[in-house]
Parts: C-alpha cells; structure tokens; sequence
C-alpha cells in the first residue's frame, strides 16, 4: 500500500509502502537520492496505515490506526523512529482521515465514518496530538 511523505526531513517526497501483511513500512530516501532505504516495523494485521507529520518537526510520523480497538500506534520520527505514542480515537470500523485541519502545522487525528447514507462521511477531529 503506497504511503508517500517526507520521513527523512529533506522537504522532498520518498517512496514508501505499507506491507500490513508482514507490518512492515519500506522507505526509499531521497535524501540519498534514493540510493538507500530504511525498514520499519510497525503494526499487525488489520491495521491502517496513517503516516502524517503529528510531532510538527517536518517529517511524517509512522503511524496505524487500528480500526478494531480505535487505537492509533504512532511511531515518532523526531525520536528517529524509536519511541512511539498511542492514542483512543475513533470507533470500530471508523477510517484513519488525518491532516492539519487547524494549521498548527501538526497532524490532528481523525476519522471518517459512514452515516444512514454511505456516500455521505462525518470527520471528527482531536485537535491536539501533542502537548
């Protein structure tokens, strides 16, 4: 599953994938020109990829949602991608819909679920990730 962004700060875009099969993420580096990569695993089967920059320090973040429990497993990238968060937010079956939806120039979290009508979706937002 293709899961662009920029995780090596360069403010350029890398080719990523998500293989929740295997929970691992492959990020190709344009900051090497894309001559390298670095692998990661995160998540379980059942999991939805939701990278984003939730920390604020230009590079998007790791992260899950992980619909059958509404919990979201954040891998930080200002820890080099050691530490991670999580998060309740949601409901089960409700899909990961983050960006920066009040322009603190931090990801918020939040999610999109079907209504009476499925076309139509309600997003709810936290606007907060970190304090």
């Amino acid at each position: 599953m293709p899961v662009p962004g920029d995780y090596d700060g360069d403010r350029l875009t890398d080719v990523a994938v998500s293989r929740p099969s295997t929970a691992e993420w492959w990020v190709l580096q344009s900051s090497t020109s894309y001559a390298s990569y670095r692998v990661f695993g995160w998540g379980i089967g059942g999991d939805l990829p939701a990278p984003a920059d939730y920390d604020g320090d230009g590079k998007a973040d790791i992260a899950v949602c992980r619909p059958s429990t509404a919990t979201w497993w954040i891998l930080e990238s200002r820890s080099n991608y050691m530490a991670y968060r999580t998060l309740q937010w949601g409901l089960d079956g409700d899909v990961a819909a983050p960006a920066d939806y009040d322009a603190d120039e931090e990801a918020d979290l939040a999610t999109s679920s079907a209504g009476e009508n499925a076309s139509s979706r309600v997003v709810s937002r936290f606007r907060r990730v970190w304090s």
